[in-house]
C-alpha cells in the first residue's frame, strides 16, 4: 500500500513531494470516509482477486483540503527479481463533482418549488416524440411515475373532450410556426374529477 513513485502532477494534486509520498500509504492520503473501501480493494489486490480496478474516491491533501479523483489501476506482474506492483492513473474530478452536486441541489429546489406551487413542467421533442414530465406533472395528471412512461397520447388522454381538439390545434400551430403559446384547459382524472390548468409553452429550435 505504499507509493513507489509519483509524477509531478500527482504531487501537485495531493500537495506532497515524491519523497513525502514514499513515506505514506495510500490509506493515509485517502479521505477518512473512503479508507475502508480503499483498504478492501488493497486487500483483494494483495490476495490476487483483482488485477485492475477503477473507482472514484476522495483524497485528503497535505493542506487538509479534499479532492475527488477517478483512479484507474492495473497490476504490473513481477519480472525476475522485480516484485509485482500497481500502476495507477489519477484524474482530478473535483470540479465535475462540484458541478454534479450543484445540479442535484438545483433539481431538488426545482422539485420542491414545483410541489409547493402546484406547477409541473414537461418537454416534448417533436421530431422524435420523446416526452419528459416532472414529478409534479405526474402528480397533477394522476399518473404513477414508477410505472408510467410519459407520452403525447397519455397527455392528451387526460384533456377534457371539449378542450382536446382546440388544444391540439394550439400545439400544432406552435410547432408549425415555432412560437410560444399559452392555453387554459381542463383535464379529467380517473375518478372523474376535473382540474383547471394553464400551460405556458416555449418553442426551442435546435
Amino acid at each position: 500500500g505504499r507509493y513507489i513513485a509519483a509524477n509531478l502532477a500527482l504531487q501537485k494534486m495531493l500537495g506532497y513531494t515524491q519523497e513525502e509520498l514514499q513515506r505514506l500509504t495510500v490509506l493515509e492520503v485517502s479521505h477518512e470516509e473512503d479508507r475502508s473501501a480503499t483498504e478492501a480493494i488493497l486487500a483483494e489486490s494483495a490476495e490476487g482477486q483483482r488485477r485492475n480496478y477503477r473507482i472514484e474516491k476522495r483524497y485528503r491533501r497535505k493542506d487538509g483540503n479534499v479532492i475527488w479523483a477517478d483512479v484507474s489501476s492495473t497490476l504490473v506482474p513481477a519480472t525476475g527479481s522485480a516484485p509485482a506492483f500497481f500502476a495507477a492513473v489519477v484524474v482530478d474530478i473535483t470540479e465535475r463533482k462540484r458541478a454534479e452536486e450543484e445540479l442535484r441541489r438545483s433539481e431538488a429546489y426545482l422539485t420542491q418549488g414545483e410541489r409547493i406551487g402546484h406547477t409541473g413542467s414537461w418537454g416534448w421533442h417533436v421530431g422524435t416524440g420523446l416526452v419528459y414530465w416532472s414529478k409534479e406533472h405526474f402528480r397533477i395528471f394522476d399518473y404513477d411515475p414508477e410505472t408510467t412512461k410519459p407520452s403525447y397520447s397519455l397527455f392528451m388522454e387526460r384533456i377534457h373532450p371539449e378542450d382536446r381538439f382546440s388544444f391540439e390545434e394550439i400545439l400544432n400551430r406552435a410547432v408549425r410556426d415555432k412560437r410560444d403559446f399559452e392555453y387554459d384547459y381542463r383535464i379529467v382524472l380517473p375518478d372523474r374529477s376535473t382540474k383547471f390548468l394553464r400551460s405556458v409553452g416555449q418553442a426551442l429550435a435546435n
